[in-house]
């Protein structure tokens, strides 16, 4: 006779909003780890919206890294929130960013690129990695390479 087997361990699908869900939980908790998946599953998405939104990729690339500092400062104002929709949340952000960036193409270049700058040290702190001169300014977001 047939016996049916029961699993030793649950096992669970998790959709992909509920993962993201969690990992913006996790980073209003301060877990970098998590904010440095958020940041490798999200960050072409959020570069692609700011292409599309802005006239140069270097421009798109400041606005990815602005707006994953900013996940990671208000990330903690979306906890428990579960009818939020975080891809949402963050597509926003890209949008507002950009639209400032517009705003902001008459402010001297060398203010800009000082924020700038303060903005890629603070997202490499976060990432943990180290802040890099950015030679090939080809407009991808700061990602790590690997070989």
């Amino acid at each position: 006779m047939f016996e049916p087997v029961t699993p030793t361990h649950a096992i669970t699908t998790m959709s992909a909003s509920d993962r993201l869900h969690g990992l913006v939980d996790r980073v209003a908790a301060g877990d970098r780890v998590a904010f440095r998946r958020l940041y490798t599953l999200l960050a072409l998405r959020v570069w692609r919206d700011a292409v599309r939104a802005l006239p140069r990729p270097l421009d798109a690339r400041a606005v990815t890294r602005s707006t994953f500092v900013e996940v990671w400062h208000m990330a903690r104002h979306h906890v428990g929130a579960a009818s939020i929709d975080n891809r949402a949340w963050i597509a926003a952000i890209t949008a507002r960013r950009a639209d400032d960036r517009l705003r902001v193409t008459g402010i001297t270049s060398s203010l800009r690129d000082d924020h700038d700058s303060h903005t890629l040290r603070e997202l490499s702190a976060l990432l943990g990695r180290r802040p890099r001169n950015d030679p090939d300014r080809s407009g991808i977001p700061y990602q790590r390479r690997r070989p």
